[in-house]
C-alpha cells in the first residue's frame, strides 16, 4: 500500500501482482490499471528522446542494448542509462556500454549463429573462446542465443519481417539472411537444444563449469545434419517399397475390406525393409526406430507408432 498526498487530496495506491479473488470488496471500489511490459522499440524510442534532450551521443545499438537489458521496464531502462552515463560519461561508445552492463556483443551472437548454420564447430569454439576471454557470462550468452534462434524460427516460419522490426537494423538484416539457411524445423530443434542447455546451466546442483556446458551444446548444434522434409522421407519410403524405383505410383482407390490384411502385411514388409536399409547406413538411428510398429497402412501413408516409454 502506497500513500500519495497532494495538497488537499489524499490517494492510496494498492499494488497487487494479480487480480486476487478474495479482495473483491476492496477491488470493487478501486480504479484498476493493468501494467504491461514495454516493447523493445518503444523503450528505444523513449531512451533516444531522453539522450537527445540532454545532448548525449549514444548509438542506436547502445540504446538497444540498454532497452534489451531492461526487459520491458521503463524504470529499469532509465536506471541503466543513468548507470552507463555515471560510469563512462556522455561520450560512451558501444563497447563501453557493453562493459558496464556486462552484456555480450550482439555481433558475437550473430557470428556464433553463422558458424552453427555453416556446420563449422572450430569457428564456434573460437568465438566462444572470445566470449570467455572478455569475461562474459555463459548463461546470459546462452539466453542471447535462445532469443536469436527464436527470432530466426519465427522469421523462417512466418516470413513476416514486421515481427522483428523492433530490433536494430543491422541485427534484423542478419536475421533475414540467416533464416534462409535452414528449415523452420531445424531452427526449432536448435531452440529446444539451447533451452535444455539453459536449464542445465540454471540447475542449483550444477558442478560442471558453465563454459563447458555451453561449448558442448553449441558443438552439438554445429554438427547436427539438416532434417529431411517429410515429403522427401515419404518419397524415399515409397521408392523403397517399389523396389528402388524413382517415382512413386499414383494413388490408388481405397482397398476393400478383404484386401486389408494383405495391405497390413505389405506395410510391415515395407517397414522392415526400411529398417534394414537404415541399419546399414546409421545404426544409432536404427536403434531409435526399431521399436516402431505399423499402426496404419493407407493408400499413400504408412503410419508408424513408437512407445515413448521404451
Amino acid at each position: 500500500m502506497r500513500r500519495v498526498s497532494h495538497l488537499r487530496t489524499l490517494q492510496y495506491v494498492l499494488q497487487l501482482p494479480r487480480d486476487r479473488r478474495g479482495e473483491r470488496p476492496v477491488l470493487s471500489r478501486c480504479q484498476r490499471y493493468d501494467l504491461r511490459r514495454i516493447g523493445l522499440g518503444e523503450l528505444r524510442a523513449h531512451l533516444r528522446k531522453t539522450v537527445d534532450a540532454e545532448g548525449i551521443a549514444l548509438s542506436d545499438a547502445a540504446l538497444a542494448l540498454i532497452a534489451r537489458e531492461a526487459e520491458g521496464s521503463l524504470r529499469d531502462a532509465q536506471s541503466l542509462l543513468d548507470q552507463v552515463l555515471a560510469t563512462v560519461g556522455q561520450g560512451a561508445d558501444d563497447a563501453a556500454v557493453r562493459e558496464v552492463l556486462g552484456a555480450a556483443d550482439r555481433r558475437l551472437v550473430v557470428a556464433v549463429t553463422d558458424a552453427v548454420l555453416a556446420g563449422d564447430p572450430a569457428a564456434c569454439l573460437r568465438h566462444l573462446g572470445e566470449l570467455h576471454t572478455h569475461g562474459y557470462d555463459a548463461q546470459r550468452f546462452c539466453r542471447d542465443l535462445l532469443e536469436h534462434f527464436r527470432n530466426l524460427a519465427v522469421l523462417r516460419t512466418t516470413g513476416d519481417h514486421q515481427l522483428v522490426a523492433e530490433l536494430p537494423e543491422a541485427e534484423a538484416e542478419a536475421l533475414a539472411a540467416q533464416a534462409e539457411r535452414r528449415s523452420a524445423d531445424d531452427l526449432q530443434r536448435f531452440f529446444r537444444l539451447l533451452l535444455e542447455a539453459d536449464e542445465t546451466l540454471s540447475a542449483p546442483a550444477r558442478t560442471v563449469e558453465l563454459r563447458l556446458v555451453l561449448e558442448m551444446c553449441v558443438l552439438r548444434l554445429a554438427t547436427l545434419p539438416p532434417l529431411l522434409p517429410v515429403e522427401d522421407i515419404l518419397r524415399r519410403l515409397e521408392a523403397l517399397g517399389a523396389g528402388g524405383t524413382a517415382a512413386p505410383a499414383a494413388p490408388a482407390a481405397a482397398a476393400p475390406p478383404s484386401a486389408r490384411a494383405s495391405q497390413e502385411t505389405s506395410g510391415e514388409r515395407l517397414w522392415e525393409r526400411f529398417l534394414a536399409r537404415v541399419r546399414e547406413d546409421k545404426v544409432s538411428l536404427y536403434l531409435a526406430l526399431a521399436a516402431g510398429k505399423v499402426v496404419g497402412d493407407e493408400t499413400d501413408v504408412l503410419r508408424i507408432g513408437i512407445n515413448p516409454s521404451i
